[in-house]
């Protein structure tokens, strides 16, 4: 269910709390589709896009949830995708992009 307006509305909801992408890597596990990396400050947030854990990664329509982690501290988010760009998905991202920020 990953499509490319999802990453789009994830990078710029992080980016307008000021978190800067950093170079891509090749990282990542069983189950994860993508992960990408950013910082603020003296913090580092990394973003995978997973998989259920007992589907694993069987291509970009298996990928259901964003979970960004927050190091330090290693605070998890989650952010489940939804199939179509609603209002109410686009209020769920922007409550997570908060959360994951430090606020809300």
């Amino acid at each position: 269910m990953y499509e490319l307006w999802h990453r789009v509305a994830i990078f710029r909801a992080l980016e307008a709390r000021g978190w800067r992408p950093l170079p891509p890597t090749l990282d990542g596990g069983y189950g994860i589709g993508e992960t990408h990396h950013f910082a603020r400050g003296g913090q580092l947030l990394r973003l995978d896009i997973v998989a259920p854990p007992a589907a694993g990664f069987a291509g970009t329509r298996a990928l259901e949830e964003a979970v960004a982690t927050v190091e330090p501290g290693a605070a998890s988010f989650h952010l489940r995708l939804e199939r179509l760009e609603s209002a109410r998905w686009r209020l769920a991202l922007d409550e997570w992009a908060a959360r994951a920020s430090g606020g809300g």
